[in-house]
């Protein structure tokens, strides 16, 4: 991996402000795991894309779910892929200001060009700050992600955390704590390996969730991808089964 493991940094998770954004009446880690359940289906719906990008780039697949996850709510936040009033382009939010936008807003094309992004705050920030821990270097480097390094070191010379000056003053918390939270239901693969049998039990849960919904989902995940699977399948299954009843106009 190009940087430290995410579950090595200790997130406070989603400040008042961003949690507002659900209309959620907590805030911090539990917040920013909510809002990651709630954008699940649709993470998965771009799983193997962000599988394969990510072993190219040596990055850990459940980061990039998680700045997808806070940037544009895994595309559910897009508007024809576009957020930020119209600057910002993808599911990881390209602000079209400062880069030349690549391919379309959901493609492989436009993950390479997100996660170069970070990448390089990432090599930014350890030579701005070498004696940091790998941790505190990686919550850097996704704070200049949403602000760029400058106000990080801004952030620093004024003894202030390095997301003061980031969006809602969480963003590199926030993200993380979603990124641990994908990191525990998505069960996601090593860079070099096979997917897991527990991803085949999320898509037969997403495919049949809204029949059958968690109770099945979970059944059948759990003969295919063992107590993981059935975790992730209930999620899955239970979520499929309450939108397609939203929709029927049953809750």
């Amino acid at each position: 991996m190009r940087h430290a493991d995410i579950t090595s940094v200790n997130p406070r998770g989603a400040s008042e402000e961003t949690s507002g954004q659900d209309n959620l009446d907590y805030y911090g880690v539990d917040a920013s795991e909510a809002m990651a359940k709630t954008d699940l289906e649709q993470i998965l719906d771009h799983y193997d894309m962000i599988i394969d990008t990510t072993a190219e780039w040596k990055v850990d697949p459940h980061l990039i779910a998680g700045i997808i996850s806070r940037e544009s709510r895994a595309g559910n936040a897009l508007v024809n892929g576009w957020g930020d009033h119209g600057n910002a382009f993808g599911l990881m939010q390209v602000d079209k200001r400062h880069h030349n936008l690549q391919a379309e807003w959901n493609s492989k094309e436009h993950l390479d060009q997100g996660i170069e992004i970070l990448v390089g705050f990432m090599d930014e920030i350890k030579k701005m700050f070498p004696e940091w821990s790998g941790g505190k270097q990686l919550r850097g480097a996704l704070a200049a992600y949403n602000k760029g390094p400058d106000n990080v070191r801004k952030a620093v010379d004024e003894g202030r955390d390095v997301d003061y000056y980031t969006t809602g003053q969480d963003y590199s918390s926030d993200v993380m704590a979603r990124a641990q939270w994908y990191m525990k239901h998505c069960d996601a693969i090593e860079s070099d390996g096979p997917p897991p049998l527990v991803m085949k039990s999320v898509a037969f849960a997403k495919k049949t969730g809204g029949n059958v919904g968690a109770p099945i989902g979970a059944a059948v995940g759990a003969a295919v991808g063992g107590p993981g699977g059935a975790a992730v399948g209930a999620v899955v299954g239970g979520a499929v089964a309450n939108e397609v009843a939203k929709k029927a106009g049953k809750k």
